[in-house]
C-alpha cells in the first residue's frame, strides 16, 4: 500500500474540509449515521409483532452476529494493539515493500490472474460444495424460465403441476417475475450446455473489469487500488453469491464493466460513454432498481467531475443512446407479458404492495421508517462480517473517516457513491434478505471493498508520525489492524466460511434430480399448501393473495376454497387483508411438512385424504421441475417432473403422456430420504385403493 507520502491525485476535490462547509457537514452526518447503524443494535427494533416472521428471524439472527463482531472486535484490537510498540520506520518500509510487490505485474496479467481465480473459485464452491444446484426458490423460477428460453419459448404453460412460486400467469402463459437481463443469460448458459458456469464466469468478469477500472480511477494509489481489487476476488460473499445462481453477480459484473467504461471515458473517447450507457442498461434489465441508482450516480459526478463536466451534455447523450437498445427491450418484455413497458413482473406477482414506499408489505408486515432503519442496520452490520469474514465492524471505519476527514475526490465519490447509495435507495423497499450475507447489497461488493481499503488507509495517513506516550506508535496500530480485517481474515476463515453451506446428504438429494429412465413422467409428491399454491396461482390468482390465503386461514378451508375458486363457483368466505399476527397455529404432518388449523376445526373427508397423503413424508417439487423436459414433451427424451396434484387431478396429465413410464417421486413409506415408485403402487399407498382407477 503507498501510504508514504507522495504524489496524490490533483483532482479538484468536491467537497472541502471545515465542519461549517454544507458539503462537509453532509458527510460529517453521514459518517455519524454509518457508525451509528452499525454500532446501535437499531436491528433489535424488528424483534415486533407488525414486523411479522421475516423481522424477529432478522432480530434473532443479527444478536447472534453482533455478539461475534464484538467478540472479533475485543480480539482483533488486542492483536492490533500489539503492533503500537513496533517502530514506525520499520512497519512503513514493510509496507512499502508489499506495495512495490502488488503493482509489480502488469495491469492486463493482474486483471486476468484475479479474474481466474475467482471463477476457479466461485465454481469451486458450486460444484464441490453444493453438488452443482441451487437451492432458493428464486433460482428455480428463474432456472426454468431461463430452460423456456433457451428451447425457443417466450413462456410457458400454465399448469398447477409446475407452477412455482414467485411466477406470474400472463395471457401469454407462464413467466417468472425476473427483469429478463439475467433470464437471457442463463438462457445462454442453457444453450452452452454449461448453466452452471454463468455464475462462476461473471464473477470473473466482474474481478477484471473492477481491477482495470481502479487502476484508472486511483492512479496515484496503484496499489491501494490492486489490494482493492484482489479483495474483492477472494471475498467469501461474492464467491458464495456466484455460486448460487442468483443475479446479483450478474449486477456487480455489469456494475463493473460499467465503471471501467465510464473510467476510460473520462479522458478517452466519448464512444465509452456509450459502452458505459450499454452497461448500466445491461444492469437495469437484471436489477432494475440498482440499475436506476447507479445511472443516477453517474449522472451525478458527470455533473461534477472536471474531468467530464466540459463535455457532460455530449457525455449524457452517448450514454443514453448506449443504455436505448436495452431500455426498449425491456420495455418489449414488460408490455408483451404484463401490459406495459412500465410494468415489471414483480408488480404482476404481488400487487401494489410489492412497490416501493413505507407502507405495509404484501405479507401484511409493517415496514415504515423504523422497520427501514433497522433492516438496514441488520444489512451493514451483517456486511462486516461477511464481506472479508472479518469478525469487525468495517462498515464503521468507513463512517469514522467521513466524521473525521470528511472530503473526497470525484472519484472517491464514485466509488463511495458506488457502495452507499443501494443502501440508500434499500431504504425505500420492503424486502430484505441475508442468504448467505446481505445480499441485496452483494451487487456492489467490489465497492464495497475498495472503500474499506481507501478508509483504512485515510486512517494510516492521519496516524503517520503521531504516538502515544511518546513511543507508542499510532500508524504500527492502524497498520496492524488494517492487515488483520482486510487480509489476514479472509485467508483464515473464507474457505470455512464457505464450506459451511455444504448441505447433508438428504437435503442434496432433495434438490438433485433422481436417475430416472428416459420418457418417464414423473409425479413429485410434495406437501399439501405447495399444492394448493399452485393450484390457486396457475388458476390466476396474485402471489400476494396466494400468501395471504394460506398464512391467514385454515389449510383446510383454503382447500375448499380452491375447489370452487377452479369450477369459478361460488367461493366460500376466506380472509385476504394482510396481517403479521393472530394467524391459525401450524401443526406438523410430516418432517418439514406443517398446516394451519382453527381451534376446534373439523376436517372434511376431501382435506383428511390430503393429509393423509402426507404423513409419510414430502419432496419439494421446485428444484426439479426445471431440470426435465419442458417444451417438447413429444421430441425430447428426459423425463418430465411435475407435481402430484393426487389421482384425479393426474389422470389428466396421464391420459396426456401415455407414451411416458408414469412414476412417483417422494417417500412413500416412514423413509425421509426419497425414492422412485412405480405410479399405481404408490398412488395406492399415499392416497387410498379408492381413488386409482
Amino acid at each position: 500500500m503507498t501510504i508514504a507520502p507522495g504524489a496524490r491525485e490533483q483532482a479538484v476535490t468536491i467537497l472541502d474540509d471545515g465542519a461549517r462547509n454544507w458539503k462537509s457537514l453532509i458527510l460529517r452526518i453521514s459518517g455519524g449515521l454509518l457508525v451509528g447503524l452499525v454500532v446501535v443494535p437499531l436491528y433489535s427494533l424488528l424483534d415486533r409483532p407488525e414486523t411479522g416472521l421475516a423481522g424477529s428471524a432478522t432480530a434473532e439472527q443479527m444478536t447472534h452476529y453482533a455478539a461475534l463482531i464484538w467478540l472479533g472486535t475485543v480480539l482483533i484490537g488486542g492483536i492490533a494493539a500489539l503492533a503500537l510498540l513496533i517502530p514506525e520506520r520499520r512497519v512503513s518500509d514493510f509496507v512499502n515493500r508489499l506495495a512495490r510487490v502488488i503493482v509489480a505485474p502488469p495491469i492486463t496479467l493482474f486483471a486476468i490472474m484475479l479474474a481466474l481465480f475467482s471463477t476457479a473459485a466461485a465454481a469451486w464452491f458450486l460444484r464441490g460444495v453444493l453438488d452443482g444446484q441451487p437451492d432458493l426458490i428464486d433460482s428455480f423460477a428463474q432456472l426454468t424460465h431461463a430452460r423456456l428460453l433457451a428451447e425457443g419459448a417466450l413462456t410457458g404453460t400454465t399448469s398447477p403441476f409446475w407452477h412455482l412460486q414467485q411466477t406470474v400467469v400472463t395471457e401469454h402463459g407462464w413467466a417468472s417475475q425476473y427483469p429478463p437481463g439475467y433470464i437471457v443469460l442463463l438462457a445462454l448458459g442453457f444453450r452452452l450446455g454449461a448453466v452452471w458456469l454463468v455464475g462462476p464466469l461473471l464473477l470473473g468478469m466482474c474481478v477484471f473489469s473492477f481491477t482495470l477500472a481502479a487502476e484508472r480511477l486511483l492512479p496515484n494509489d496503484l496499489a491501494l487500488a490492486r489490494l482493492g481489487a484482489l479483495l474483492a476476488a477472494i471475498s467469501p460473499f461474492a464467491i458464495a453469491q456466484a455460486g448460487s445462481f442468483m443475479s446479483h453477480t450478474a449486477a456487480a459484473a455489469f456494475g463493473a464493466i460499467g465503471l471501467y467504461c465510464f473510467a476510460r471515458a473520462r479522458t478517452g473517447a466519448d464512444f465509452w460513454f456509450a459502452l458505459t450507457g450499454f452497461a448500466g442498461g445491461t444492469l437495469f434489465s437484471i436489477r432494475p432498481y440498482t440499475g436506476l441508482t447507479i445511472g443516477a450516480l453517474i449522472t451525478l459526478v458527470i455533473a461534477l467531475d472536471p474531468a467530464v463536466r466540459a463535455r457532460r451534455m455530449r457525455a449524457l447523450g452517448w450514454m443514453l443512446a448506449g443504455a436505448l437498445p436495452i431500455a426498449i427491450a425491456v420495455g418489449w418484455y414488460n408490455a408483451t407479458l404484463f401490459d406495459s413497458p412500465f410494468r415489471f413482473g414483480y408488480s404482476a406477482a404481488l400487487g401494489p404492495a410489492g412497490g416501493l414506499g413505507f407502507q405495509v408489505d404484501p405479507w401484511g408486515n409493517t415496514y415504515g421508517i423504523a422497520q427501514a432503519l433497522a433492516y438496514t442496520s441488520a444489512e451493514l452490520l451483517a456486511l462486516s462480517l461477511f464481506l472479508l469474514e472479518s469478525p469487525f465492524p468495517v462498515v464503521a471505519i468507513i463512517g469514522v473517516v467521513l466524521l473525521l476527514r470528511p472530503r473526497v475526490t470525484p472519484v472517491q465519490a464514485l466509488i463511495g457513491g458506488w457502495a452507499l447509495l443501494p443502501v440508500i435507495a434499500n431504504l425505500f423497499y420492503w424486502h430484505h434478505g441475508l442468504y448467505r450475507g446481505p445480499r441485496m447489497l452483494a451487487d456492489v461488493v467490489p465497492a464495497w471493498v475498495l472503500l474499506c481499503v481507501l478508509a483504512f488507509a485515510e486512517l494510516a495517513r492521519a496516524a503517520r508520525g503521531r504516538t502515544m506516550a511518546g513511543r507508542y506508535s499510532l500508524f504500527s496500530g492502524v497498520v496492524m489492524l488494517a492487515a488483520l480485517v482486510l487480509v489476514v481474515s479472509p485467508l483464515l476463515f473464507g474457505a470455512s466460511r464457505l464450506l459451511s453451506y455444504e448441505r447433508d446428504p438428504v437435503s442434496a438429494a432433495l434438490l438433485r434430480a433422481p436417475e430416472v429412465p428416459d420418457r418417464a413422467l414423473v409425479f413429485v409428491h410434495g406437501g399439501w399448501t405447495a399444492r394448493l399454491a399452485a393450484r390457486l396461482a396457475a388458476a390466476g390468482m396474485r402471489l400476494d393473495s396466494v400468501e395471504s390465503a394460506l398464512r391467514q386461514n385454515s389449510t383446510c378451508a383454503v382447500h375448499e376454497f380452491a375447489q370452487a375458486y377452479e369450477r369459478k363457483a361460488v367461493l366460500p368466505a376466506l380472509s385476504f387483508e394482510p396481517r403479521p399476527t393472530s394467524l391459525p397455529a401450524q401443526i406438523q404432518i410430516s418432517e418439514g411438512n406443517r398446516i394451519r388449523v382453527q381451534p376446534g376445526e373439523r376436517m372434511t373427508r376431501s382435506c383428511t385424504l390430503e393429509i393423509n397423503a402426507d404423513r409419510a413424508g414430502v419432496v419439494d417439487a421446485a428444484p426439479l421441475i426445471w431440470q426435465g423436459a419442458l417444451t417438447n414433451p413429444a421430441t425430447d427424451p428426459r423425463p418430465i417432473f411435475v407435481r402430484d396434484l393426487g389421482p384425479d387431478r393426474n389422470r389428466e396429465l396421464l391420459a396426456r403422456h401415455v407414451d411416458r413410464v408414469p412414476l412417483l417421486y417422494g417417500p412413500a413409506d416412514p423413509e425421509i430420504t426419497p425414492r422412485l415408485w412405480p405410479y399405481d403402487g404408490a398412488i395406492r399407498a399415499l392416497w387410498g385403493v379408492g381413488h386409482v382407477q
